[in-house]
């Protein structure tokens, strides 16, 4: 049991390292409409699986209000923010795609 525990803890730390490089967002920089586009195609990848998560789209649409407020630090952490949910909604998609309900 303890090697078993090790085991999947190895796995969820080295999965989570993995993904501290995913995304797109950081190759826009500063570009606002960039980072909001970047977010808005992860979203649309994880509803192609059929598994977009709840607030990624009111994120987005939060972060296009901020950068119409002029806040583009708040719309890029806000679309930067989506644009992981989407990557995170998708992989969770694809690793649970045949996934069924637990039977006792």
């Amino acid at each position: 049991m303890k090697y078993l525990t090790l085991l999947v803890g190895a796995v969820w730390l080295a999965g989570c390292a993995g993904m501290a490089t995913t995304g797109s967002s950081g190759a826009c920089g500063d570009d606002v409409a960039c980072v909001i586009s970047s977010a808005e195609a992860a979203v649309k990848k994880a509803g192609s699986v059929g598994a977009a998560w709840r607030d990624s789209d009111s994120l987005i649409k939060n972060a296009k209000d901020a950068e119409k407020a002029g806040d583009g630090k708040k719309a890029i952490q806000l679309a930067t923010r989506a644009e992981r949910e989407g990557l995170l909604a998708y992989e969770q998609g694809v690793a649970q795609k045949d996934a069924k309900p637990w039977q006792w």
